[in-house]
């Protein structure tokens, strides 16, 4: 580690901001209450590690939106321009932090480390988890073998492409899946598992400053196959948007098994591209590829779960808006 390496503190708020009424109180408790700077005051760090603190946002992580991730990528990008900053964390709820992980990692303009960290219990559980998680975050930011976006929660370093939420109640409630934790920090040593992993996307990705600027991001939605399962709701959208003046740009069907859609679904979501709705396939199992199919008129998500293939989708939209943009001004 360098001597005297600056990291950024962005706070957004959930659960290792939150409050309880008691110390002993573990789940009943309010997210996004204590700000960044004084979550710092209890984290014991290395005297060669500078930290600059700046709240983002404030939120419950459920309550995660377009309008708060433009703030956040945007300071993001601020962050990463400065010469003297090694590397970023960002306090996140533990609901989504898959999601805003996932979409940093395809925003990812920069070696700069990107390192997200989080909290099971809020701030002033007795046995609170935040501030080793946050200390953990702000070592592994500083380490000259961290680059792009990952996820650090008790004593795990996942990686932003795989980690995935496995449990409601664990300290350790992170997985990714067959490849595994990236690496592992034992007081506050760092020991990797295995090299980073190549990613080739499948879609294309808007650049950071388009998405910053554009506050009216395309509108994707998920739908769900089940047992029982209806089209009434993707019917019900279409009819709303038609009767509302309202644009859906994309659907992502998560399917069971290799993405699969009953009959009646299957129809719908097929009426809904002949409108020029793009629809994507993902499956809702664990682990394993949405492999696509010869016939199939849907593009498959692949690795992605249906979140996250939200989220590319959703930034494979932004792209066409942006090259439409520049072959505007080419006129």
């Amino acid at each position: 580690m360098k001597s005297h390496q600056k990291v950024i503190i962005l706070g957004t708020g959930g659960t290792i901001a939150g409050l309880a009424p008691s110390s002993g109180e573990l789940f009943e408790y309010k997210a996004a209450q204590v700000d960044v700077a004084s979550l710092l005051q209890g984290v014991a760090l290395p005297p060669e590690i500078d930290v600059l603190s700046e709240q983002v946002a404030q939120i419950d992580s459920k309550n995660m939106n377009a309008q708060v991730w433009r703030g956040l990528i945007d300071r993001v990008l601020h962050w990463q321009s400065q010469i003297d900053v090694a590397g970023i964390v960002i306090t996140h709820g533990t609901d989504t932090i898959e999601e805003t992980a996932f979409l940093l990692a395809c925003m990812a303009s920069s070696s700069k480390p990107i390192v997200l960290t989080c909290a099971m219990l809020p701030a002033n559980a007795s046995k609170a988890d935040g501030p080793k998680n946050l200390a953990d975050a702000i070592v592994w930011a500083c380490d000259s073998n961290n680059q792009g976006v990952s996820v650090v929660c008790a004593g795990q370093i996942h990686e932003a492409w795989w980690i995935q939420k496995i449990y409601t109640d664990q300290l350790d409630a992170f997985d990714s899946g067959v490849h595994g934790a990236w690496g592992v920090i034992q007081n506050g040593q760092i020991v990797l598992n295995r090299k980073i992993s190549k990613i080739n996307f499948d879609f294309q990705t808007p650049s950071p400053q388009f998405v910053v600027q554009t506050s009216d991001w395309p509108r994707v939605w998920l739908i769900p196959n089940h047992s029982g399962s209806e089209d009434l709701q993707v019917l019900a959208w279409l009819e709303y948007a038609q009767s509302h003046a309202l644009k859906i740009n994309g659907i992502v069907l998560a399917g069971t098994g290799n993405g699969t859609a009953n009959d009646a679904l299957e129809r719908t979501l097929n009426h809904a591209q002949s409108l020029g709705i793009q629809v994507w396939r993902s499956s809702r199992c664990y682990q394993g590829i949405q492999r696509k199919q010869k016939a199939d008129a849907f593009t498959s998500a692949g690795y992605w779960s249906p979140y996250k293939a939200r989220i590319a989708l959703l930034l494979d939209l932004l792209y066409q808006l942006e090259s439409a943009s520049k072959a505007r001004a080419l006129i």
